[in-house]
């Protein structure tokens, strides 16, 4: 694929027609602006995406709804 500069894209077809459409879908979506690489999203856990949300979300907000999930997510990692 053309516009991934840093890492490869691979996915296994049946048919070089498949192939074929599959590049053409997701070099359109992301001429688009529409496609997101989700590789990293599928190597995170779930307490390094509760640590990121914490520091990153909760620890710069001042909303009483912030602080009930922020103490939700501690009640989380102690129970780990």
């Amino acid at each position: 694929m053309r516009r991934t500069r840093h890492s490869t894209m691979t996915k296994t077809f049946s048919t070089k027609g498949e192939a074929r459409t599959w590049v053409h879908n997701t070099e359109s979506s992301m001429d688009s602006g529409a496609w997101c690489d989700q590789r990293a999203a599928h190597r995170t856990t779930l307490a390094e995406a509760l640590d990121d949300y914490q520091r990153l979300v909760v620890a710069k907000q001042k909303s009483h709804a912030l602080r009930v999930a922020a103490s939700g997510v501690a009640r989380w990692e102690a129970s780990r």
